[in-house]
C-alpha cells in the first residue's frame, strides 16, 4: 500500500513537473514576442521622430525662402526686371448721391 501511495505521488509530481515546464516555455514565447514587438515599434518611432525633424527643417527653410521672395526690395527688383513703372498720384471717382439703374 506504501509503494502505491508512492506512485502515484510521483505520477502527480511529473504531471505538475511537465505542465510546469510548458507554462515557462509559454510565458518564455510570449515575453520574446512582447520584447520583439517593443524594440520593433521604437525602430519605427525613431524612423518616424527623424523624417519629422528633417520636414520640419524644410519647411523653415521654405518659409524663409517665402518670406525673402514676399520682401519688399525684391518685389522692387522683379518689377524693374519686367519694365513696370511705379503709380503715380491716384484719383478716385466718387458717385453723386442719385440712383444708379439697372437692367434686369
Amino acid at each position: 500500500m506504501a509503494q502505491e501511495n508512492k506512485n502515484k505521488r510521483k505520477f502527480n509530481l511529473e504531471i505538475f513537473n511537465k505542465i510546469l515546464f510548458i507554462l515557462i516555455i509559454v510565458c518564455g514565447v510570449y515575453y520574446l514576442t512582447g520584447t520583439n514587438d517593443i524594440s520593433v515599434k521604437s525602430f519605427k518611432l525613431q524612423e518616424l521622430k527623424l523624417k519629422a525633424n528633417s520636414l520640419n527643417n524644410e519647411n523653415g527653410n521654405l518659409n524663409i525662402r517665402q518670406m525673402s521672395l514676399n520682401s519688399y526690395s525684391d518685389v522692387n527688383q522683379r518689377v524693374a526686371e519686367l519694365d513696370m513703372v511705379a503709380a503715380g498720384e491716384m484719383e478716385y471717382i466718387t458717385m453723386g448721391a442719385g440712383a444708379v439703374a439697372i437692367k434686369r
